[in-house]
């Protein structure tokens, strides 16, 4: 007779004398906005960006509904591969918002690191910085993808297509895929 394992949860608890908090990344986003609505929540001085909680919660909203906006579908996997940056920690709250599970794509990867990456963890999605440090990741996505179109300097777009060429990194299940680069309009606010 066969038996099916039960998937259990696992963590890791130290000694404290604070017990552990069993919420998700949304339930603590959403826990800090009822009880400190205007605290800083976010700052990123290179970037001129600061968020309250409250404008992060707003912000977090467009950019998960943005992400099902797309097509992406909860369960699903989003990949990101950017610096340090106001749109890496948007991108992680919104995907956990979203319910997609969010994949990290070291910043330091060339192409074929990448493509071996985005093929083994089956992303269906990618948000990614147009470049870092002296890597140009849209050069290096086109070399990829070769039907990608070439971005737009000021604009912020995301594209999805309903079939995928032979060759094409981050296809999904039912055959598309989808291109987010910087999805989200971010407006630096002064407070």
């Amino acid at each position: 007779m066969h038996r099916t394992r039960q998937p259990s949860l696992s963590f890791v608890s130290g000694t404290s004398d604070q017990p552990l908090l069993y919420r998700t990344v949304d339930g603590v986003l959403k826990a800090a906005v009822d009880q400190v609505p205007d605290r800083s929540a976010l700052v990123v001085p290179f970037q001129s960006i600061r968020f309250t909680f409250a404008d992060f919660d707003r912000e977090v909203e467009r950019v998960a509904r943005g992400m099902l906006a797309c097509g992406l579908e909860p369960g699903e996997r989003i990949g990101i591969w950017a610096p340090n940056c106001a749109e890496w920690i948007l991108t992680m709250f919104g995907a956990a918002r979203a319910g997609l599970i969010l994949v990290n794509i070291n910043p330091a990867y060339r192409s074929s690191e990448l493509e071996f990456a985005l093929r083994l963890v089956g992303c269906r999605a990618l948000v990614f910085a147009p470049r870092f440090k002296s890597s140009d990741y849209t050069a290096m996505l086109q070399s990829l993808i070769p039907d990608l179109p070439a971005p737009r300097p000021a604009g912020w777009r995301a594209r999805a297509s309903g079939a995928s060429p032979a060759g094409s990194v981050g296809h999904g299940t039912r055959g598309r895929r989808a291109v987010v680069q910087r999805p989200f309009g971010l407006r630096a606010r002064s407070r």
